[in-house]
């Protein structure tokens, strides 16, 4: 009977080569006095840690990430790491206590981390109102390519004020020149709200800025008995978030020096671009333009797209947007 490992290595995640592939599977059920044996071995002569099975290749004990059942395990001279950063091909990766590479958002001693659920495994830049477990409204902060964003940001239907992450309730703001006011559950309001007992116009054509009454004219600070509004800029940078725990594995080997080190994940080489979306209630993609050269200029488009197409109806009507 033939066996072809052709149709299984299709189903393993983008980070295994298929060559490595081949190579783990036909090593499998290898013997550990065999000089050639190649994968995941009982060989106690190598290592009893995690019961005397240790990653050989071609006989000898392996550093790096091997694929074994359903995930990537990081080894040291053959033995199976546990919890701990790891570094390969120049990005960054985590595995948990069982030895795993861990996916998705990940609180790793007190901070959050986003290793994608892409089947790459590499830690990334966090985006967007992400649940990192913090003291204020809920455990949830907004972040801006890894850092706790300061500024309005649109989410869920409207505008929200943010300060280091935190998403602030009742107050006044400003923001590109304009005077906007949060209400008690932190959403930007809109029409005549009556504040401290004075009445003011923030009209109703989604753009939330206070102005002369039954105009479009915006007022300044101070004008009609508005209050001086936080004169910060728009866009204030965040503070930088803490520093990346140490690594922990103590011989962790570079592809560059490491023949066998399994091909990296597909990483583009070429300048980056970015992309804004939109979606729906839904949450369907309705609107979406690539090809921006940074992040400011996709999230500008974006939240312009918002602004001209708030009162849009039907499956047409925005709900949320972001960019990456």
């Amino acid at each position: 009977m033939t066996f072809d490992v052709s149709i299984l290595t299709k189903k393993v995640p983008f980070m295994l080569a298929g060559a490595a592939a081949a190579a783990m599977f036909a090593g499998s059920t290898a013997h550990a006095t065999d000089s050639n044996a190649t994968g995941y071995v009982y060989s106690p002569e190598v290592s009893t840690a995690n019961g005397g099975w240790n990653w050989l290749e071609n006989g000898k004990p392996y550093t790096g990430f091997r694929y074994h059942p359903g995930t990537f395990y990081w080894f040291v001279d053959g033995v199976r790491q546990n919890e701990g950063w790891r570094q390969a091909w120049g990005l960054t990766y985590y595995t948990d206590q069982d030895g795993r590479a861990v996916q998705g958002n990940r609180i790793i001693a007190g901070q959050l981390f986003n290793f994608g659920d892409d089947n790459t495994y590499y830690k990334r830049p966090l985006q967007g109102y992400l649940w990192d477990n913090s003291p204020a409204n809920g455990g949830y902060r907004w972040y801006e390519d890894g850092q706790l964003y300061t500024g309005f940001r649109y989410y869920a239907g409207t505008y929200y004020w943010f300060v280091d992450g935190v998403r602030q309730n009742e107050g006044w703001r400003q923001a590109w020149g304009l005077n906007y006011y949060t209400n008690q559950d932190g959403r930007a309001v809109q029409g005549q709200v009556t504040i401290d007992g004075t009445n003011y116009d923030f009209g109703n054509d989604g753009t939330f800025y206070l102005r002369v009454p039954g105009t479009k004219t915006a007022t300044t600070p101070g004008f009609g008995g508005a209050p001086e509004a936080d004169k910060s800029k728009d866009t204030i940078p965040a503070p930088t978030t803490a520093t990346e725990p140490e690594q922990k594995q103590e011989t962790a080997q570079p592809a560059a020096t490491n023949t066998n080190q399994t091909t990296a994940p597909t990483t583009s080489t070429t300048t980056r671009t970015y992309t804004g979306w939109v979606k729906n209630e839904k949450g369907d993609v309705i609107w979406t333009k690539t090809d921006f050269s940074t992040m400011k200029d996709a999230e500008t488009t974006t939240t312009d797209y918002m602004n001209t197409h708030m009162w849009d109806k039907g499956d047409m009507e925005p709900y949320s947007y972001g960019a990456y």
